[in-house]
């Protein structure tokens, strides 16, 4: 999965998840005030969690089986915030 966004400095995780189950796989990404970040997260660096706490034996999340992307500043602090997201794109493994 590739990403370019742009938010002050927080801590942003994305979460892939699943239908039918009880947890979401997780990968915590970089901030930099006011520049766009791109990054590549491969799928097997998602971790799968359930209410923060890993899940053992969850095995790597295979893209046939996703059906939502979402963000979550995981920082804890309250207010408001300015995300920006410039493109989401998935490629094939290997590129």
């Amino acid at each position: 999965m590739l990403l370019q966004y742009r938010l002050e400095p927080r801590l942003l995780n994305l979460y892939l998840n699943k239908p039918l189950i009880a947890f979401s796989y997780r990968a915590t990404v970089q901030t930099k005030k006011d520049e766009w970040i791109e990054v590549k997260v491969p799928l097997d660096k998602f971790e799968a969690t359930s209410f923060g706490r890993p899940v053992k034996d969850a095995g790597v999340v295979a893209p046939r089986e996703i059906n939502a992307l979402g963000f979550m500043l995981s920082d804890k602090k309250a207010g408001p915030f300015k995300l920006e997201v410039e493109s989401i794109k998935v490629e094939k493994a290997g590129k």
